[in-house]
Parts: structure tokens; sequence; C-alpha cells
């Protein structure tokens, strides 16, 4: 039985946690500030839990230097529930400022791989104004590279709800490499980040609502962190939304009742949120967002440049266009695949296999995996070239 020390988990999500976080979570889980309780057995409600959320919430602030014309929300659901959480919220918004229109305004959705995709089909689904500004499997022939501004078809400023991407695609590993561009002036820009949350600096003034599931960068599975500008927490009584033509959404979606609420309205998952924050405490502690980013930048070139050397390696993604957090590649023939994944496996090098609608190898580099974790994935992947 390998030890936590011998296995590098390169899983795309639910993934590797930082071992000094899980040694304290434990101690927490069993007795929490000598309590004599665990800290998934006080109340949400209680002063060590709400002192758990504003901890949070203060860590957040401090790793993002987040301006304070934002509020932060701690909600359930994960990012397919903020698909449709968007939708809703955003809308509301719009009846505030346009009611005569609102109902009619358009979302438009840059697909640049899988869950762009779902965003926009919850969309479709939910019988929301909807529109493709582009889907780079149609202008390329697969998820493999980012829009171009020929490429984006938006619609007119005046008609759009909001535009929606998906910064880092951890399906296909696809990562934008800073804010979209030529995005209409004036439209609100949503963004979820939920594979590359937390590994690199952020400028908020180009984002309005922005959102990531924790179970890859952050820690467990549970929570979805939402930074929304307050300004879009403004919208109308539910009844005055009815009789605009605007659905309401469920309550426990509602960015203004859980601001109000201090993410609190309903039993939120404190221990989940607990072994969170010990992450930002962790990652404040060893130099915030400016070592997370060089050490992703490090650890991704590191592994694309190794690949680059054989043509056993086929990465899937055009240059400009791959992720830090997502390395997705090919060995040809395909038939070596399984060789080299149960190869891995012996060397305790776990979860590198693709995601099973594209198949392949996918190695994921979250901030808990190391530096020294992706060499060891380094020269095993020398070695399974030179030996073929």
């Amino acid at each position: 039985m390998p030890s936590r020390e011998q296995v590098a988990n390169f899983a795309a999500g639910p993934a590797a946690m930082l071992t000094p976080v899980v040694e304290q979570f434990g101690k927490d889980f069993v007795n929490f500030l000598d309590l004599g309780m665990g800290v998934a057995e006080i109340s949400h409600r209680s002063k060590q839990g709400g002192g758990i959320v504003s901890s949070a919430e203060e860590n957040l602030r401090k790793l993002y230097k987040l301006p304070d014309d934002f509020s932060i929300l701690f909600m359930q659901g994960g990012g397919t529930e903020q698909f449709a959480a968007v939708l809703y919220n955003i809308y509301a918004h719009h009846a505030a400022k346009r009611p005569e229109v609102a109902k009619d305004l358009v979302a438009n959705y840059v697909v640049t791989g899988a869950w762009s995709k779902k965003a926009y089909l919850e969309a479709e689904r939910l019988g929301f104004p909807c529109h493709i500004a582009v889907d780079m499997k149609q202008v390329s022939g697969k998820y493999d590279s980012l829009p171009r501004k020929e490429d984006l078809n938006f619609t007119p400023a005046d008609k759009t709800a909001f535009v929606y991407y998906c910064d880092n695609e951890t399906v296909h590993g696809v990562e934008f490499n800073g804010p979209l561009e030529h995005v209409p002036e004036g439209v609100i820009r949503v963004v979820d980040t939920s594979s590359n949350f937390i590994s690199r600096k952020m400028d908020f003034s180009h984002y309005d609502v922005v959102f990531a599931g924790a179970q890859k960068n952050a820690g467990p599975a549970g929570i979805t962190i939402v930074f929304v500008r307050n300004s879009i927490l403004e919208r109308p009584e539910p009844k005055e939304l009815h009789k605009v033509g605007i659905p309401v959404g469920p309550t426990v979606g509602d960015y203004k009742i859980m601001a109000d609420n201090h993410s609190l309205y309903n039993t939120l998952p404190i221990a989940t949120l607990h072994a969170i924050n010990l992450g930002f405490d962790y990652m404040l502690a060893h130099g915030g967002l400016e070592n997370l980013e060089n050490e992703s930048n490090e650890k991704s070139q590191l592994l694309y440049q190794t690949l680059e050397k054989y043509p056993l390696f086929k990465v899937v993604v055009k240059p400009e266009a791959r992720s830090r957090m997502n390395i997705t590649f090919r060995i040809e023939p395909e038939s070596l695949e399984a060789e080299f994944l149960s190869g891995a496996e012996k060397l305790h090098l776990m979860q590198l296999k693709g995601h099973r609608s594209v198949g392949g190898i996918r190695a994921s580099l979250y901030n808990a995996v190391t530096l020294e974790q992706t060499k060891r994935l380094v020269a095993y992947v020398e070695e399974f070239a030179k030996s073929h």
C-alpha cells in the first residue's frame, strides 16, 4: 500500500489537496478549536461557523485584491448549477433597468469546449433566448484553439443579456491567456473559472460575474465560489418579474438573497468551506497568487516541452491555447495508451486517463501538484518514449 508521499495525483477533479491542509483538516474534523466537537458538527449559524465564512471571504479578497464593488458568495450545486443561476440572476437584473425589453435580450456563449457548450445547452433547455457567438469545433474541426476577432459573432450590445465563456476547459485542455477580448462595450461579462481558479492574478475590471467550483484548485467538492459585481444584485421583487415575463429562479440560486444573508440563507457545508479556507491560509503564507502563477507556468512548460521532444506524443491543443491546468495528449499508436497508464500507476502516478468523452491522456497540474511530482511524470514520459 503506497503512502501519501509516494502518490502523485493528477486527477482533473475532485483533485489533489495540499498535505498540510489535509492533516490540519483531519485534526479539526475530530476536535475544532478545542470545542470537543468536529468542524462538521458545528452549526453554520454558530459563532465559529460564521467565522469560517468571514475568514474565507477575507482570504479570497486578499488573494485576488478584489475590488470593494464585488460580493463573494459561497454556494452549492457546482458549476452546473451556476449555468442556470447566471441566467436567472442577470435577466432579473436587466428587468430592473430595462423591463420592457429584458425578456428578449439574448445570452451569448463563446464555446471553446465541453463546459461552455453545456452552459449554452442549459440556457436552451430553460428556454432563455441564447446564441452561440462562436463554436470553435465548427471553426477548426475540434476544440483545440481560441477564437480570433473575426470568429466572434455577438448580438448587438443593446440586445445582449451577457457574454459567457469558460476560462479553462477541463476536458479538452484549452485555456484563455487573459480576459476574453472584443466583447461589445457595456455588456455584462460572465466567466467560469472552475479549473483555473486561484492559479493566476485577475483584473476584475474585465468581469461582472466570476464563478468556480472548488474541487480542482481549492479543496473538496461541495462549494461553489461566486464573485458578483454589486450592481448586478439590483432586481425587482418576484411579482414584478412575473409581470414582465422574467422567470424567477430558485431561492438557493438567488445572488441577492445569498449576499444579504452572508451565504447562510440555508445550511452551508461549513466543514467543506473550512477545508477550502485552510488552503487559502496556506496559499497566502506561501507567496499568494504570484507564486501560484509562477509554479503553474513552470510545471506546465516543463511537461509540454518534454512531450514536444518525442513524435510518439501528440499534444492535442495548439500552442497558443494550451492549458496550464489540464495537459491533454495522445500517444501514437493509440494502442500504447493503456500501457502508458498501466506503467504510470506502477510508479504511483495516478489518475492520468483522459475524460471518457475524448480519451487519451490528461495530466492535471493543479495547485496541490508539486514541481517534484511533475518532474516524476516528466521522467516517466522520457523513459516511455525512449523505450518505444
